[in-house]
This record gives structure tokens, C-alpha cells and sequence, in this order.
């Protein structure tokens, strides 16, 4: 249901996302994606002397990564397909590629079938 007043300064809900085989097809499968959290980790390189005390460090960018958790539309709405892309929209409204990379598909007795998927960002 949509919201009946929303003054266009809040933010809400979730995102549709198409699923892709690649960047330049043009049809895939449907989802409504959940809970999605991005990413944005970094990494580190410690240095220490010869008593374990810190004499430096580096840091850099890790790979970003998301995860959602994916309605499935119908009983024959398949799981999405590792390696599949698709656009994830980030706060700001900007949007990049994102690749499915890992898909869990848990069952409960007292719940939607959905399928959680982590997503890696794709740098080219």
C-alpha cells in the first residue's frame, strides 16, 4: 500500500529489481528486493616491530557488497542465477551494476518463500 502523504523530502521502501543475464540484455526475472544493506568495507595491512607493538599501516578499499532479501513473485519464479546482474540503487539515487554472487534460499513453515543473495559490486 502506498503511502498516503509523503511531502517528497522522505525516502522509503524498497527497490524492484530486474535480474539480468548481462549488462546489455534487455528482459530477466522480476523481484522485489527487501532489507537490502550495502557494503562499503575497506582492508588493512598491519605492521609491527620485533615486540608486536604497531609501527604502521595501510589501508584501502575493499570490494563493495550488498545483501537483500528477494520476494519470489510466483511458485515458478526462479532463484536467481550466480553471475547474473543487476542495478542497485544506492542513497543519493545513483545506481550501479551489481553481480549475484551467493544465494541462500531458506524455507520456513510460516512464511513467503524468499531468497537472500549477496551482491558484489561490478567494477567493469
Amino acid at each position: 500500500m502506498a503511502a498516503f502523504f509523503n511531502d517528497g523530502s522522505l525516502p522509503y521502501g524498497s527497490q524492484v529489481l530486474t535480474l539480468l543475464a548481462t549488462t546489455s540484455a534487455t528482459t530477466g526475472t522480476t523481484y522485489i528486493a527487501d532489507n537490502i544493506e550495502f557494503n562499503d568495507a575497506s582492508k588493512e595491512i598491519n605492521r609491527t616491530n620485533e615486540l608486536d607493538e604497531p609501527s604502521g599501516s595501510v589501508n584501502y578499499e575493499d570490494f563493495e557488497r550488498a545483501t537483500a532479501t528477494l520476494q519470489l513473485a510466483t511458485t515458478s519464479t526462479p532463484a536467481p542465477t550466480k553471475g547474473h546482474v543487476a542495478q542497485l540503487q544506492r542513497a543519493g539515487g545513483t545506481s550501479y551494476w551489481y553481480f549475484v554472487f551467493d544465494v541462500t534460499e531458506p524455507k520456513s513453515k510460516d512464511a513467503a518463500h524468499t531468497v537472500n543473495v549477496t551482491f558484489k559490486r561490478k567494477i567493469n
